[in-house]
């Protein structure tokens, strides 16, 4: 199975996670795509997303997983803009 998000990729949270993730982060906002669990630990599951978490100024505030693809929507498949957000965020954590 093929990711649907690749790293980098700015995406919407959905505003309703339902019960079990009620207390997520981001819920109605924007992150960028970081890895998939696939890709952190190996294995098939290429539709858990660990993501860094945007301000409603688009600056990077927190990283949370893990999110399903069904709870997430392209804004923007500029990977080189989303990488440089997960690199400046990297650097200060």
């Amino acid at each position: 199975m093929k990711q649907k998000f690749m790293r980098g990729t700015r995406v919407k949270i959905a505003k309703d996670l339902g019960e079990m993730m009620k207390h997520f982060l981001g819920k109605d906002g924007e992150a960028i795509v970081d890895y998939t669990y696939s890709e952190r630990y190996g294995g098939e599951n290429v539709e858990s997303y660990s993501l860094v978490l945007l301000n409603k100024h688009g600056k990077p505030y927190n990283s949370c997983a893990w999110y399903v693809e069904s709870q997430l929507t392209l804004i923007s498949d500029d990977l080189l803009a989303g990488m440089e957000i997960i690199e400046n965020f990297n650097l200060t954590c």
